[in-house]
């Protein structure tokens, strides 16, 4: 019931119920100060970015240790080497579109720990709801 309540509040928080302080871009890369030499401003807009993609992580977890318990259930493999390809692609394809480099996005996607973090989490979840006794080998290819 505890990974209920929590999953529920990581799926179901509304980015409208954030504290005023988090504030939501549009999606073009715009640059909201005039002077490229102004790091405080350009570091206020880094830590808003990062509260968001703080926020959509958290999401991101909840919804992995979701897909990691129909895996469990149904006797699949947590780590899929295919899928896994297909999340860092996907979002080299992401973020080449918004303005970044592809190999950022590979890294963000998944050759950077994410994919690993996330399965080390749908493990962590299993564990502590369903069965104490699951163990699998997340193995971490990342740098």
């Amino acid at each position: 019931m505890h990974l209920i309540m929590h999953l529920s509040t990581i799926l179901e928080r509304d980015p409208r119920k954030l504290p005023k302080s988090v504030t939501w871009f549009s999606l073009r890369p715009e640059y909201p100060f005039s002077s490229p030499c102004c790091i405080t401003c350009a570091r206020r807009y880094i830590d808003i970015i990062d509260e968001q993609l703080a926020f959509l992580y958290a999401r991101r977890l909840g919804y992995a240790a979701i897909a990691g318990f129909a895996k469990h259930s149904q006797g699949v493999e947590l780590n899929d080497p295919t899928r896994n390809e297909a999340v860092a692609e996907g979002m080299a394809q992401r973020v080449l579109k918004y303005g970044g480099t592809k190999e950022a996005g590979r890294v963000m996607g998944g050759e950077g720990c994410q994919i690993y973090v996330s399965l080390e989490y749908e493990v962590s979840q299993i564990q502590e709801t369903c069965d104490p006794k699951f163990q699998t080998d997340v193995k971490r290819n990342c740098n």
